[in-house]
């Protein structure tokens, strides 16, 4: 079955969902809403239509590129029980510039959780196949915690009772935007969306007793609270939650800091999101290398 959830579109969306739909009724089934009920809440509540053994994601305009994708996640499935999902390689093409690339992130695979809560792995949700009945075992308090994405805690909650395979197989492709929820070239959405993630980790990490991951986490959300401070140009105050984060070494600090600042000043917000994303690596790095020596 093909269920396609459109949370009360603007555009011709429906129009268009109707049109398939009268094309093969058994097979397609489409939901529509009265009221725009937001992505998260779309994204839960279409579960509950669900009537397979298994359930994949495409979500947007994202779309699928390997005609035997379902084929190659349900075989492996049926023949491993102990796995409960099935995640995949994939490209992304830019629609601003017209570039595809081969995604060259980290994958996780097997069942590492702590791993995968505090890591740079990563699980693609258009290239997902995992079992329904997982639904049903996991625990969903995360619901009500309202985090701005709801693939990441449900991974992690089937992480927690099932194991996780990833083939190498390209089989999907990811449409990226200049804007969207989680990409911007806005600073403070793109550190927002970043302590999001942070957030859901200490979340997990409480709820779960990771008492030593729960510490480093706390140290990244302060950091991400000075970055936002920084924004706001409370320096002072930013500068005191830098210190907290204690995520570098006392001479590396006022550099950094000084570095974020001057590129505020110059309102060069692509260098910001850059040193955010890039530039503290490499202060770690020199702290690494500090410490060998």
């Amino acid at each position: 079955e093909l269920i396609i959830s459109d949370d009360c579109s603007k555009d011709e969306t429906q129009s268009i969902i109707k049109k398939y739909a009268e094309t093969n009724k058994s097979l397609i089934k489409p939901l529509y809403r009265d009221k725009n009920i937001g992505s998260m809440a779309n994204f839960i509540d279409t579960f509950s239509y669900c009537q397979g053994k298994y359930i994949a994601l495409c979500e947007g305009d994202d779309y699928w590129t390997d005609p035997l994708k379902l084929q190659k996640q349900v075989d492996f499935l049926e023949a491993n029980e102990d796995y409960g999902l099935v995640h995949t390689n994939f490209k992304i093409h830019n629609v601003n510039t017209g570039k595809t690339i081969i995604n060259n992130g980290f994958y996780i695979d097997g069942q590492p959780f702590d791993e995968y809560l505090i890591g740079q792995f990563h699980i693609a949700t258009l290239t997902t196949c995992f079992r329904k009945d997982l639904l049903e075992k996991i625990d969903t308090s995360y619901l009500k915690q309202n985090f701005k994405m709801g693939d990441y805690p449900m991974w992690l909650e089937i992480m927690r009772i099932s194991k996780v395979k990833y083939l190498t197989d390209i089989t999907a492709n990811y449409n990226q935007r200049d804007e969207s929820a989680s990409h911007s070239k806005d600073p403070r959405k793109q550190i927002l969306f970043l302590k999001n993630i942070w957030e859901i980790r200490l979340f997990f990490s409480e709820k779960y007793n990771r008492k030593n991951l729960t510490t480093i986490i706390k140290r990244y959300l302060y950091y991400y609270n000075s970055l936002l401070l920084i924004l706001e140009r409370k320096y002072i105050k930013s500068f005191s939650f830098f210190l907290k984060a204690r995520l570098l070494k006392r001479e590396y600090i006022l550099p950094y800091f000084k570095l974020l600042i001057k590129e505020y000043t110059k309102r060069n917000y692509v260098s910001i999101l850059k040193i955010v994303l890039s530039d503290l690596n490499y202060y770690l790095k020199l702290e690494k290398n500090d410490t060998k020596h």
